[in-house]
C-alpha cells in the first residue's frame, strides 16, 4: 500500500514538473538561460533602429523561480531598467516583485500579495482574460497560428489593452506580445485605429525566429498615425507644468513611440519647440544628465510665455 502511494505521489510530482516546464518553455528559450536582444522597428519603413535596444537577461532566483531583467537602452546607454521576480505554476507565470530603475525618475518597487499575473496558458481555441496588478491593463491571452516562410507557427499571444489611453483619450490602444515555444518572446506590436505595428522584434541571427528586417506586411491606412510637423520659436519659450499623475515620455511626436519612462505630477518643464499634440522638452536625469523627449499636451498645462526681443 505504501509503495503503491509514493508511485502516485512520485506520478503526480513528475506531472507537475512536466507542467511547469512546458509553461516556462514559453518565456525561456528552450530552456537556457541566455540575453536576448531586442530592437525597435520603424513604424515608417518596418526596418529595425539599432539606436534603440531592448536586452532581455534571464537568470534563477535563488529563492526558486526566475528573473528577467529587461534594460531599455538609446545609443548604448541605458535609459531605463525592469526587473521582475517570477513564479511558475502548471499553466501560469506570476510576478511576485518588480523594481523599475529609471534615468529620469527614483527607484520604485513593488511587491505583489497575491502574486500580479504575465501571462496564463488557455486551451487552443479559447481565450482567458484577467486584470494586470502593475498597470492595471486589461489582458486577454490565446494562441494564434501565423504563416511564415510556407509553414504555420503556432504563437501564444498576450493582449494588453491600455487602460490610460482609454480612459485619457478615449480610444482603445493595444499592446501585443507574442511568445514562441522554446524561443521566448518574439515580437511586440501595437494595435491602434484598427492597425497592428511591430514595435519591437527580436534579433537573434542564429535562429529561425530572429527578425530578418523584411519590408513591412502591415497594410498602411489613411488612418495610421504620423508623426507630426515640429514648429521652433527662439524667441518665445513656453512653460508648463504636468497635470496628470504620470506624463509618459515619447521618443518622437508620435503616438506609437511611447516609452515606459515618465514625469510625475508638478514637475516643471519648458519648451520653444511644440506640434499640434506634443512638445519637446529637456529635463535633468537622475545622474544629472540632459534629456530631450516629447511629451502629450494632454498631459501637462501651459503656465506662461517668456518671450525674448527680436
Amino acid at each position: 500500500m505504501k509503495k503503491y502511494l509514493f508511485l502516485i505521489t512520485l506520478s503526480f510530482i513528475s506531472h507537475l514538473m512536466y507542467a511547469q516546464n512546458e509553461t516556462i518553455n514559453w518565456i525561456l528559450p528552450a530552456g537556457q538561460l541566455k540575453n536576448f536582444f531586442y530592437y525597435m522597428v520603424s513604424p515608417k519603413t518596418g526596418k529595425m533602429v539599432y539606436d534603440m535596444m531592448r536586452r532581455r537577461e534571464f537568470r534563477y532566483d535563488m529563492n526558486g523561480g526566475y528573473i528577467i531583467k529587461e534594460i531599455n537602452s538609446f545609443q548604448n546607454k541605458p535609459i531605463s531598467i525592469i526587473t521582475r521576480y517570477l513564479q511558475v505554476s502548471n499553466n501560469k507565470v506570476v510576478i511576485t516583485r518588480t523594481i523599475r530603475n529609471s534615468s529620469i525618475a527614483d527607484r520604485r518597487e513593488e511587491i505583489f500579495n497575491p502574486p500580479s499575473i504575465l501571462f496564463t496558458i488557455p486551451k487552443f481555441g479559447e481565450k482567458i482574460t484577467w486584470i494586470s496588478k502593475e498597470d492595471g491593463n486589461k489582458c486577454t491571452a490565446f494562441f494564434k497560428t501565423i504563416q511564415e516562410a510556407g509553414s504555420e507557427v503556432k504563437y501564444l499571444v498576450i493582449q494588453s489593452e491600455h487602460a490610460y489611453e482609454k480612459q485619457k483619450e478615449g480610444r482603445i490602444v493595444i499592446s501585443a506580445y507574442y511568445y514562441r515555444y522554446n524561443i521566448g518572446l518574439v515580437k511586440e506590436t501595437l494595435i491602434s485605429r484598427g492597425t497592428e505595428t511591430i514595435m519591437w522584434a527580436l534579433y537573434d541571427p542564429y535562429s529561425d525566429a530572429g527578425y530578418k528586417n523584411p519590408e513591412p506586411q502591415v497594410e498602411k491606412k489613411d488612418t495610421e498615425e504620423k508623426s507630426e510637423t515640429l514648429t521652433y520659436n527662439k524667441f518665445v519659450t513656453r512653460y508648463f507644468t504636468v497635470a496628470s499623475e504620470k506624463a509618459y515620455v515619447y521618443r518622437s511626436p508620435h503616438r506609437l513611440d511611447k516609452s515606459t519612462n515618465y514625469i510625475i505630477k508638478g514637475s516643471k518643464v519648458s519648451s520653444n519647440t511644440e506640434s499640434e499634440n506634443f512638445v519637446l522638452t529637456k529635463f535633468s536625469g537622475k545622474g544629472g544628465e540632459e534629456i530631450e523627449a516629447y511629451l502629450l499636451k494632454l498631459d501637462i498645462k501651459f503656465d506662461f510665455d517668456d518671450t525674448k526681443p527680436n
